[in-house]
């Protein structure tokens, strides 16, 4: 019975067409970090190249929410923490410091055809 109840209110979320709502985001750290601006046309700029252990920002400027994560698209595992987790609504800030060295695609989960590139050193 307790597992019923939240697999039918779950299922009728999905089958709905809900989706999570945007959770607010603190963006009053960006101190020392790197801005990446997310207008509705995908990410500004969508390539970049940083030193290891630099913090980046991604600001939400779209109107709509957005969603910042590693690929691959949709589970997010190349590197997995790289990944808001939630929408950023519009006006927030997400903020990711990026440990490991590699070239690191991304995208938006929301928009999958906006991409980008964090290359570090």
């Amino acid at each position: 019975m307790h597992i019923v109840v939240p697999l039918i209110i779950v299922s009728f979320l999905i089958f709905s067409g809900c989706t999570p709502a945007a959770a607010p985001v603190d963006s009053s750290d960006t101190t020392g970090a790197v801005i990446i601006h997310m207008p509705a046309t995908g990410f500004d700029p969508a390539k970049l190249t940083i030193k290891q252990g630099t913090k980046v920002c991604y600001v939400n400027d779209d109107p709509e929410a957005r969603w910042p994560a590693s690929n691959i698209h949709p589970t997010h595992e190349i590197y997995s923490d790289f990944d808001s987790k939630t929408p950023v609504r519009s006006g927030d800030t997400w903020c990711f410091t990026f440990t490991k060295s590699g070239i690191w695609q991304f995208h938006d989960h929301l928009y999958s055809e906006f991409v980008g590139t964090v290359t570090v050193e």
